[in-house]
């Protein structure tokens, strides 16, 4: 008897120890979005180690804003290239997964989905439960526009010109979109006084991250209130 309560007895203190273990492990995933912690500087292989301010991988590396030519028409468009030391090839070879990077204060997407030395990033803003950045795409010669795999648009077939692209995506599940008119529209319809004002406004696409910003703020009003 004395047996079979010792063994009980060593039972319940591993299931306490794993149970502490496992409250801390989870404790330490912290949302980037969290105020209270500050932003690790490193490179994100996935869309989770982004979620969760866990770059997986720091390097030195210097951030460099580039001017990136639209048209004649139209101011340079800033983009950013990361200059990463030849010595460090070995570590940080063509094709590994890379979604994005931060320098410790902003966080810059990857337009594609591995890593190479010309790619161009682009700035992350965020808008509470939503992120929003521009990337430049192609348009126009009767091609049509596609996504790449790092969030920005591409021309498949036909003549084009280059264009700023407006992207978007729900921080939760991490799905990019382009933010168009269709889109605004579609999440404004929970708010019909927003979207009347939206339907209103003659140079719509000037305004989309306008109207995303009204509805981020709305959404977490709704939140405070509601924990209140």
């Amino acid at each position: 008897m004395k047996f079979n309560h010792s063994i009980k007895v060593i039972i319940f203190l591993l299931v306490c120890h794993l149970s502490v273990f496992t409250a801390k492990s989870q404790e330490t995933k912290i949302l980037i979005t969290d105020s209270s912690v500050a932003l690790k500087k490193g490179f994100y292989r996935t869309y989770e180690e982004f979620k969760y301010n866990s770059p997986s991988l720091d390097l030195p590396v210097n951030v460099i804003s580039n001017n990136e030519f639209i048209s004649l028409f139209s101011d340079p468009f800033e983009s950013y290239k990361l200059e990463i030391a030849d010595s460090l090839k070995n570590i940080l070879e063509k094709g590994t997964p890379i979604w994005g990077y931060c320098d410790g204060n902003s966080i810059f997407i990857n337009r594609e989905d591995a890593f190479r030395k010309r790619v161009k990033y682009d700035k992350l803003i965020f808008l509470n439960e939503y992120c929003y950045f521009e990337t430049t795409g192609y348009s126009g010669g009767g091609g049509m526009m596609v996504p790449m795999a790092g969030g920005g648009m591409m021309m498949s077939g036909g003549g084009s010109s280059k264009v700023i692209v407006t992207m978007f995506f729900d921080f939760n599940t991490g799905e990019v979109k382009n933010l168009t008119k269709r889109e605004i529209k579609s999440l404004l319809a929970k708010y019909p006084d927003l979207l009347s004002k939206f339907k209103e406004e003659t140079w719509k696409y000037k305004v989309l991250k306008k109207y995303l910003e009204h509805y981020c703020a709305r959404l977490a009003a709704e939140k405070a209130s509601a924990n209140n």
